[in-house]
């Protein structure tokens, strides 16, 4: 596994890298332009649009970095949400189980 940041700070490497976040996050979210398809998974807020009920419940994210060959996107990111909470653990199961 790869570290995110250490990755963005190194010239060489940080194009690809930032091109490979931003392919995961159209993914996710309402796609990239006509090169990723979204999925709708996602939709990003401001923290003053989160419900004063809710904000208990925000969770964060952390990136995933691996150098696939056998993949056509060989440098891939994944954002994997890190729950703080038992209840944000079980709405996020819910939620993934939805997808499947």
């Amino acid at each position: 596994m790869l570290n995110y940041r250490a990755l963005l700070r190194n010239p060489k490497y940080r194009k690809d890298w930032l091109i490979s976040a931003a392919n995961e996050f159209g993914r996710l979210a309402q796609g990239v332009g006509n090169r990723i398809k979204g999925t709708n998974t996602i939709h990003f807020i401001c923290h003053e649009e989160v419900p004063a009920d809710r904000v208990k419940d925000i969770t964060y994210g952390q990136f995933v970095c691996t150098v696939r060959p056998e993949k056509e996107e060989q440098n891939r990111t994944r954002l994997v949400a890190v729950a703080t909470e038992l209840i944000t653990l079980v709405r996020l199961a819910h939620l993934l189980l939805k997808c499947l």
